[in-house]
């Protein structure tokens, strides 16, 4: 990663990328795993996406394990939109869904700037422009100790439900990006050094 949080690849396969210099495929049963983020006020989280389908009901990106207080899942809807749903109590999720949709078979730039304090709102952005934003203000911490890229680890032997298309320069930031920092990524100029 650059900032010594690895990540293990199950059953990827490498792909042209945003640029052609490479990404990561995803079938449904493969994923990245990865630990140790822990919990945080607030995370951004950034990626190149090119979904094939978007015919699941979560299409999901970045799906933090099991299903306690803090868990953070970023997927696309079926309808190309950006979603985090954020676990408030184990049972309880809280969603706030992005206003631009991405469309399949196209690379497209989307970050998803989460503040779970109160008073905090989840804000998107797809390719360097603000995509909307909702209030979720829960007051809890985002955990981050576990999470895979492309599925989740309750979705292991449901592969359908997982992500199927390519991710490339995945980003997972502590605290806020702003508007401009996005924009930046979204060029491929200055990147932020909050890793």
């Amino acid at each position: 990663s650059g900032k010594g949080h690895e990540m293990k690849a199950v059953g990827t396969a490498g792909g042209q990328g945003h640029t052609g210099a490479g990404s990561l495929s995803f079938d449904g049963r493969a994923f990245l795993e990865a630990e140790g983020l822990g919990q945080h006020e607030a995370v951004s989280i950034a990626l190149w996406v090119k979904a094939d389908s978007l015919d699941r009901r979560w299409n999901p990106l970045l799906f933090c394990h099991d299903a306690q207080a803090g868990v953070t899942h970023f997927s696309l809807l079926p309808d190309g939109r950006p979603n985090v749903a954020v676990n408030s109590d184990g049972r309880n999720w809280t969603h706030c869904t992005a206003q631009t949709a991405i469309a399949a078979g196209e690379w497209h730039h989307v970050v998803l700037v989460c503040d779970a304090r109160f008073g905090g709102r989840a804000r998107f952005y797809v390719d360097g422009l603000p995509a909307g934003d909702d209030y979720l203000g829960l007051g809890i911490a985002l955990d981050l100790s576990r999470f895979r890229i492309g599925g989740w680890n309750r979705w292991e032997n449901d592969p359908n439900n997982n992500f199927h298309g390519e991710i490339d320069d995945l980003r997972v930031y502590r605290g806020m990006l702003t508007e401009e920092e996005v924009a930046e990524l979204a060029d491929e100029g200055v990147r932020p050094g909050r890793q």
